[in-house]
């Protein structure tokens, strides 16, 4: 169903346009609990070039995961929606289930 509501978006929006909607969506879904406050703060050591280190709570560690996994993300989501321009979407979808296996 992802496949063939993005190749109908597509076909009325620009995909960076739609992609850029969708994640907004994602992110307001999701804000509450960015801010929310841990019950445990637990400060660990980050190890940076020539030994170096910086001390971040768990909440700035996750934070900047967070963003790390969310931009890899959003070019997977990207390249699916460039491609699903020229290809149908059950070729789409079957293509994609093929890197769960």
């Amino acid at each position: 169903t992802n496949f063939t509501f993005v190749k109908v978006l597509n076909d009325n929006i620009p995909v960076q346009v739609g992609t850029s909607l969708r994640f907004s969506l994602a992110a307001i879904a999701t804000l509450p609990w960015m801010f929310q406050k841990s019950k445990e703060i637990v400060e660990t050591k980050v190890g940076l070039a020539e030994g170096q280190q910086i001390s971040m709570t768990a909440s700035t560690g996750a934070i900047i995961g967070g963003i790390e996994i969310g931009l890899w993300n959003a070019i997977g989501y990207l390249s699916q929606a460039v491609g699903l321009e020229t290809t149908p979407a059950s070729t789409s979808a079957f293509i994609c289930s093929l890197a769960v296996v």
